[in-house]
């Protein structure tokens, strides 16, 4: 059994991939198929092909899971069981790389990227989970049962330990980012984030 998880960037795949390699059945990797070395994210995503993403698949074997946030541009691609996209409020994820200083690569694809994941999560092959429900035991649970990992050791303890949370509110970004920001407030309210 496969399955493809993707998500904007910052918003929790790498979590997600550590958690549910805890599992003692199955491989997960966090954002496999990304180039190494120096590159923004705008470089990595478009250096990844649909091809790229079906070889990748189709060589492994047994259960496997990729948690990936390039994959947003071509997950729908992947030849696995299932797929699926954490969805996270684009106001947060803004506070998370306006944190990291990661802002013009965010602005340069944030819309693009925005409305990918939202066609892509309505299509009828995906699951679709919020970001704050992966830090609630039950929650969690149900999110790795829909993608078929039904043996991870999770405690309520590693689920404590979030990432990527934001520091203070988006509304003290500053003025030009909050412009930008609420650009994105479509997504926000289409998921009821």
């Amino acid at each position: 059994m496969k399955f493809m998880v993707t998500g904007h960037g910052r918003s929790g795949t790498m979590f997600l991939a550590r958690t549910l390699n805890l599992s003692p059945t199955w491989s997960v990797d966090h954002e496999a198929l990304a180039p190494s070395g120096p590159a923004s994210s705008v470089a990595h995503r478009d250096l990844i092909t649909p091809d790229m993403v079906k070889a990748w698949f189709n060589s492994k074997s047994g259960n496997y899971g990729m948690v990936n946030g390039y994959m947003r541009t071509h997950g729908h691609h992947a030849p696995v069981d299932i797929k699926a996209i954490i969805l996270r409020c684009p106001f947060e994820v803004a506070l998370s790389v306006h944190n990291r200083g990661n802002w013009e690569n965010f602005l340069k694809c944030c819309e693009h990227d925005y409305r990918r994941l939202d066609w892509m999560a309505k299509l009828s092959d995906f699951v679709t989970f919020k970001f704050h429900d992966m830090f609630k035991m039950d929650t969690f649970q149900e999110i790795a049962a829909k993608l078929g990992v039904t043996d991870c050791p999770v405690t309520q303890g590693i689920l404590d330990r979030k990432v990527n949370q934001g520091r203070g509110s988006w509304k003290k970004l500053p003025v030009d980012r909050i412009a930008a920001v609420k650009k994105l407030s479509w997504f926000k309210d289409e998921w009821n984030l």
